[in-house]
C-alpha cells in the first residue's frame, strides 16, 4: 500500500490499518512517515537521500527515519540506499550516521528565525491569540475552521483571519502544536502549552524547545543538560530577550576581557564554554544561535561570534549585580554608565523570561523527543528528567538572586532560601544606607551602633544568629 501526506484523512487511517494488522505488510511511503507515527515495521529501506532542488537529507532526518525499524521488545533492520549521483558519499553518510560529535548545534528542527517574526507584528499577535486558543480547547482540539471564525468574531477581524493560517502553520512548525491525523484537530503540544502558561512569547518557547531538543539528540544529552547552571539561564534569556539593556561597542578588547571573567568566577557556562568562547574562526557560537533560531539571515560566523559575546557580556553584568557587586565597581571594570541602565525594568524583564522558563522545563515537554528521536530507554528518561528538574532549579535560585541586587542581597537571598524569618528588604536597605553592606560589618555591630543607626536590634540579631550559624 501507498503512504503520503497528500492522501485523504480517513484514507491514511485504512492505511495504517491495515499495515499494523498485517492485512498489508509491505508500505511504500514518502518521507510522511519519517517521524512521529510509529508502525510495527520490522525492515526499513531508505531509497532515497537526495531531493532536488534542494539537495541531501540531513543525517539526523536519516537517522530519525531509521529509529522507525524495531519498537519495543520488536528487532528492526533498517537499510539506506545510495546511487552514485546523490549528494551523499557512501564514506562521509556512515561516518556521520556512527559517529556523534559534540555537537554540530544548528538546528534543523526551526525553520524561520525568531526574530523574522517579531518584525511582523499581526503575525506574532496572532501566534499568541491562537495558541492561547488551543491551550483553552486542550485535549480536545479545535478545527481551523473554528479558529477562522473566531479570528473573524474579533475586533481586528479581517487583520486576523488573513495572518490566521500563516500563525498556525508557523505554531506547528515550531513545536508548539499538532494536529492530530485521525480527526485533523489542532491541539497545543505540552511544549506549547507550558510556555503559553509560564507567559513566554511563542517564538521565545519555541526557541527554548529545540535548544534542549537538540541538547538531548548529541552525544549523551542528560549529562550535557545537566551541566546548565544559573549563569547558562541568564546568558538564555539575554540572548532570548527583545532589548538589549546594556549595548556595549564590540571591540577587539571585549572577548579577552569576558573569557577572563568567566575563568576566574566560580559560577561557570556550560554554553558558553562549549559554543561561544573562542576567537575567531574557533568559536561555534553560530550553532547555538542556530541552535536557538536566531542567528539571522546573512550573518557572517565572526558577526554571530560578536554578538554572543556581548550578550555573554550583558549576562555578566547583570550576573554581578545578582551577587551584590556595586553598580560604582561594575562601571569601572566594564566602562559602563550605571545612570543609563534601566535595572529595575531590565530585572523585571529576564526575571520574566526565568520564569516562563522554569515552565519549559519539564520531562513532559520532551518526552515524545527522548521516546521516539532518541529511542530513549526508561532510565535515560529518568536520567533527563533529573537533568530538567536541576535546569528548573536553576531558574529558581536565579531568580532569588536578581530579587535583591544589593551588597547584602545574597546575604537576604541566603536567608529566604533557608527559611530564616524576621529580616526583609526594608532592613537591608536600612543597613546598606547607613554603610554596613558586609556580612563582617553586621557581625561586628554593636548594641550602641545600633542605637544611633536607629536599628532595630531584633532584627540585627536574627541576622548575627544566622551569620554564626552560617
Amino acid at each position: 500500500l501507498a503512504y503520503h501526506s497528500n492522501m485523504a484523512l480517513q484514507r491514511k487511517q485504512e492505511v495504517r490499518a491495515a499495515y499494523t494488522s498485517g492485512q498489508s505488510r509491505v508500505l511504500v511511503t514518502t518521507t510522511a512517515l519519517g517521524t512521529g507515527v510509529n508502525l510495527p515495521a520490522t525492515h526499513l529501506v531508505i531509497r532515497d537521500t537526495t531531493f532536488h532542488p534542494d539537495g541531501r537529507i540531513s543525517a539526523a532526518q536519516i537517522l530519525q527515519m531509521l529509529g522507525r525499524a524495531g519498537r519495543g521488545e520488536r528487532k528492526g533492520n533498517a537499510v539506506v540506499v545510495l546511487r552514485p549521483n546523490d549528494d551523499w558519499e557512501a564514506g562521509d553518510l556512515k561516518t556521520a550516521l556512527v559517529d556523534d560529535p559534540l555537537p554540530e548545534m544548528t538546528s534543523g528542527l526551526l525553520g524561520t528565525n525568531h526574530r523574522t517574526l517579531q518584525s511582523e507584528p499581526s503575525l506574532e499577535a496572532a501566534t499568541r491569540v491562537v495558541l492561547s486558543m488551543l491551550c483553552r480547547y486542550g485535549k480536545e482540539g479545535v478545527s481551523e475552521d473554528d479558529l477562522q471564525k473566531f479570528g473573524a468574531s474579533m475586533l481586528a477581524g479581517p487583520e486576523m483571519e488573513s495572518v490566521l493560517h500563516a500563525a498556525l502553520t508557523w505554531l506547528q512548525r515550531h513545536l508548539l502544536a499538532h494536529r492530530r491525523e485521525e480527526d485533523g484537530m489542532i491541539v497545543a503540544t505540552t511544549l506549547g502549552a507550558a510556555g503559553a502558561a509560564g507567559g513566554l512569547p511563542p517564538a521565545v518557547s519555541s526557541s527554548i524547545g529545540a535548544l534542549f531538543r537538540d541538547l538531548f539528540s548529541v552525544g549523551d544529552g542528560p549529562s550535557l543538560v545537566a551541566q546548565i547552571s544559573p549563569l547558562d539561564v541568564l546568558l538564555l534569556a539575554e540572548l532570548l530577550g527583545d532589548r538589549a539593556f546594556v549595548s556595549p561597542t564590540y571591540s577587539k578588547e571585549l572577548p579577552p576581557k569576558v573569557d577572563d571573567w568567566t575563568l576566574a568566577s566560580r559560577e561557570k557556562s556550560f554554553l558558553f564554554q562549549s559554543w561561544i568562547r573562542g576567537a575567531e574562526k574557533a568559536s561555534k557560537a553560530s550553532e547555538i544561535l542556530g541552535s536557538l533560531n536566531i542567528s539571522g539571515a546573512g550573518k557572517s560566523d565572526e558577526q554571530l561570534r560578536r554578538f554572543a559575546y556581548k550578550k555573554m557580556f550583558s549576562a555578566i553584568v547583570l550576573w554581578s549585580r545578582g551577587q551584590g557587586v556595586r553598580w560604582e565597581d561594575i562601571a569601572r571594570r566594564w566602562g559602563l554608565d550605571a545612570d543609563q541602565v534601566a535595572e529595575e525594568e531590565w530585572i523585571r524583564n529576564r526575571s520574566w523570561l526565568i520564569a516562563g522558563m522554569a515552565e519549559i522545563f519539564d520531562v513532559r515537554c520532551f518526552y515524545f523527543h527522548l521516546r521516539e528521536d532518541c529511542q530513549a530507554s526508561d532510565e535515560q528518561i529518568k536520567d533527563a528528567k533529573r537533568a530538567l528538574q536541576r535546569a528548573r532549579a536553576c531558574c529558581f535560585q536565579l531568580l532569588g538572586r536578581l530579587k535583591y541586587c544589593s551588597p547584602l542581597g545574597p546575604l537576604l537571598a541566603r536567608m529566604k532560601m533557608s527559611g530564616a524569618k524576621g529580616v526583609g528588604a526594608a532592613t537591608i536597605a536600612k543597613l546598606e544606607n547607613a554603610g554596613l553592606t558586609s556580612p563582617e560589618a553586621i557581625r561586628t555591630i554593636s548594641e550602641k551602633q545600633m542605637k544611633e543607626l536607629k536599628l532595630d536590634k531584633k532584627r540585627i540579631n536574627t541576622l548575627q544568629a544566622y551569620l554564626r550559624r552560617a
